[in-house]
């Protein structure tokens, strides 16, 4: 949609995501096999369901992004417009076989530490490796919060 077209700065030409395939449909996407089954994890923990296919998760591939982290007074000096600021951060353990879902643990917990609620965050940015993380993370929180928070999501 053109929404940080004005943050970015093509290299070599480009400047979009070559990954987005618009032609695909729900059949084939129901139609793809596991990514990364491998019958000896498979039989040493049943549990799991291999439901991330290449439908569902990002590719093998490159990407970058520079970032500037500095103080207002920093930014104020060499004339920068911050775009955002780092209000409170946390960090939390999970377990190995379900290491996905410690974005649910961490999110209740910065929360809880910067004393906000989902009401008071316009919009969210989720590691989304793989889209049953996001889906998990909102299912699990959104009953807790308003039921638009896909929608304020990785925007």
């Amino acid at each position: 949609d053109g929404l940080f077209d004005n943050e970015l700065i093509p290299i070599a030409g480009l400047n979009t995501d070559e990954i987005i395939r618009p032609d695909t449909t729900v059949e084939t996407l129901a139609g793809l096999r596991p990514a990364f089954y491998n019958e000896a994890i498979g039989a040493r923990f049943p549990q799991i369901g291999w439901e991330i296919t290449p439908g569902n998760s990002s590719p093998l591939s490159d990407g970058s992004a520079a970032v500037m982290i500095t103080s207002g007074a920093a930014a104020r000096r060499l004339g920068l417009q911050p775009l955002a600021r780092i209000h409170t951060t946390v960090a939390v353990g999970s377990d190995p076989l379900y290491m996905l879902t410690g974005v649910i643990p961490a999110t209740e917990k910065v929360l809880a530490k910067a004393g906000l609620t989902f009401g008071d965050i316009d919009l969210f940015e989720v590691n989304e490796a793989f889209a049953p993380v996001v889906l998990s993370w909102a299912k699990e929180l959104a009953g807790r919060s308003d039921s638009d928070i896909l929608a304020r999501t990785n925007v």
